[in-house]
């Protein structure tokens, strides 16, 4: 049997009992804990965590390697695109080679 918000005007499943606010919070917060006990990462977690790194990685060569670019035909802004990208990974090996 299937549960739903109370909230809902009509229900989908048939047979299904409607589960109140505090219930479908009560509900997830337990979940939540299961989650964090048994360690299981949501995949959405995940994904975020890599999109925000890549965003970061092209926000960083747009503002710092020149990619902001002023002229015009696909070779002259796919040649400065490349050497940009070859400066962004110059510029982490260096980082990484560095003594923290």
């Amino acid at each position: 049997m299937r549960r739903v918000l109370a909230s809902r005007k009509k229900c989908l499943w048939p047979g299904a009992v409607a589960l109140s606010f505090e219930e479908l919070k009560e509900k997830s917060g337990r979940e939540a804990l299961a989650r964090c006990i048994c360690g299981l990462i949501m995949p959405r977690s995940v994904r975020y965590r890599i999109r925000s790194g890549a965003e970061r990685a092209n926000a960083r060569l747009k503002d710092e390697f020149g990619t902001r670019l002023g002229v015009r035909g696909h070779v002259k802004i796919f040649s400065r695109l490349m050497f940009g990208v070859l400066a962004l990974t110059g510029d982490r090996l260096m980082h990484l080679a560095a003594p923290s």
